[in-house]
């Protein structure tokens, strides 16, 4: 199937009618790949080139016919019907013109990536087609042959002959049919130039500063900071931004135009060969129907008949093709100018910032500049969005940090208030044990001079009468400075 792309429309209307005679040729012979209509490459535009499975041609589109004459092949300018070939300067030729094209063609197809193979000049092959017939003098065979064989230049005398002449060009590549349709598709979609990343921006360089400092940038860096780029300012919109988008807008729109314009085309074209068709198959079963009953001719016939009702349905099958084509076009188109619309719309609706004036009672005089020309900031925005995670680790150090230099300050709190509850303790405990000590008198303290005993009753003490006589005399031993209780309260204060 041919992918047809024309990138701009023919400013001269001629080349543009004789580009698609040759589309409308090629599309009816069934011939692969791809055709490039006005593509620009590299400061120069080619009308027509043509990508193969087996290679890439340039195809020089020249108007006229008649009698062709080459003087001289590489230097002087190429005479028909004794009057300078159209379309040509006086000191150019179509030979010159091609090597120019195809040095061009050849370093843009390097730069695509999607095709897998390195198309270099070699692989470019060259052909001018003449929309009338045209008949070539004596020396132009001649001077043909004197042309080196990596050249690949060639004469169409027709325009019905191109289809065989591409088929009779050696095989340089090895493009599968289904990775031209996906560079069709792309080209349809990011334009002649592949899509490129965006150049990354100069950092500023940093002032020098102290240790703590490299470290808080370091740290700072650390949480994400520096991982984003600067957002632009709020509210302002860049006029280049909407003017780009509006011309993209725009070029989809037209693309869009003149796919629709050559899918209709060749519908048209497709229907009245199938007319033509219809006509022919008629006229063929109707000789039939009044043919003799001689058997070759009956066999002709129907052997015509049938290659007419094949071609009929090869001819079915590309219009249905042409229109499925047609469909995914038009909602890959549709589909991204509704998406630049949107964009459009959103860059469009944003408000617009005033500038504020400077804080005083009376502004500052400041030097007048064109209206178009901004001020440049001295210190670019610097980009900041933080990363919650790193955030939070920073968060919970610090906060542990200083819990622990609280608890510090608070220990000797702690400690002193400790201390003296213990010691009161320690002192209400020991006056307990006083008082139990004084508190437990035995029966001779209470009673030292009421048990008198009889001198005539002597009696041997008992071993457990001795140890409870010897326990009490221990117990009646005053300690020194100690005053028992039962005695302070028995002796008034001013007894002696």
């Amino acid at each position: 199937m041919l992918h047809s792309i024309l990138f701009a429309p023919f400013s001269d209307a001629a080349l543009q009618a004789r580009y698609e005679a040759a589309l409308a040729t090629l599309t009816a012979a069934g011939t692969e790949g791809v055709l490039l209509g006005n593509l620009p490459v590299a400061g120069t535009v080619l009308p027509a080139v043509l990508v193969q499975p087996g290679g890439a041609v340039v195809l020089l589109l020249a108007a006229g016919g008649g009698q062709l004459s080459i003087p001289v092949l590489e230097t002087e300018s190429w005479w028909l019907e004794g009057q300078p070939l159209a379309g040509f300067e006086p000191d150019d030729n179509p030979l010159r013109q091609f090597r120019r094209q195809r040095a061009a063609l050849a370093g843009w197809l390097a730069q695509q990536p999607e095709l897998p193979q390195s198309i270099g000049e070699t692989d470019v092959a060259g052909l001018l087609v003449f929309d009338q017939p045209v008949g070539f003098a004596a020396e132009v065979e001649d001077q043909l042959d004197l042309l080196p064989a990596t050249d690949q230049f060639q004469l169409v005398p027709q325009l019905t002959q191109l289809p065989r002449r591409l088929a009779q060009l050696p095989t340089r590549l090895q493009l599968p049919v289904a990775t031209l349709a996906e560079w069709a598709e792309a080209l349809v979609q990011y334009g002649p130039e592949p899509p490129q990343a965006e150049a990354e921006e100069s950092t500023p360089k940093e002032a020098p500063s102290t240790f703590w400092g490299q470290k808080v940038r370091q740290l700072w860096g650390w949480l994400g900071a520096e991982d984003v780029p600067a957002d632009p300012p709020y509210g302002i919109v860049p006029a280049a931004a909407v003017a780009a988008s509006q011309e993209e807008k725009q070029r989809l729109e037209q693309l869009r135009q003149q796919v629709l314009q050559e899918l209709q085309q060749q519908r048209r074209d497709m229907e009245a060969r199938e007319a033509e068709r219809e006509l022919s198959i008629a006229q063929l079963r109707a000789q039939l129907t009044q043919a003799p009953s001689a058997t070759a001719e009956v066999a002709a016939l129907q052997a015509r008949l049938a290659a007419e009702t094949q071609e009929k349905q090869q001819l079915q099958a590309a219009i249905q093709a042409s229109r499925t084509e047609a469909e995914t076009r038009n909602q890959a188109l549709d589909a991204r100018i509704q998406q630049l619309g949107q964009q459009l719309a959103q860059l469009q609706a944003r408000p617009m910032v005033a500038t504020m004036g400077a804080v005083g009672g009376n502004p500052a005089p400041t030097a007048t500049r064109p209206p178009g020309a901004r001020p440049a900031p001295a210190n670019p925005p610097v980009p900041w969005r933080l990363q919650w995670q790193r955030g939070a680790v920073v968060v919970a150090s610090i906060a542990a940090l200083g819990g622990g230099l609280w608890a510090v300050t608070q220990l000797p709190a702690w400690l002193g208030t400790q201390r003296p509850a213990a010691a009161q303790t320690d002192a209400s405990a020991e006056p307990a044990d006083d008082n139990a000590e004084a508190a437990a008198p035995t029966l001779f303290d209470i009673q030292p001079d009421t048990v008198a005993l009889d001198s005539a009753e002597t009696r041997p003490l008992t071993p457990a009468e001795e140890q409870i006589i010897t326990a009490d005399s221990l117990e009646q031993q005053a300690r020194p400075g100690e005053i028992l209780d039962s005695v302070a309260a028995e002796t008034p204060e001013g007894d002696i």
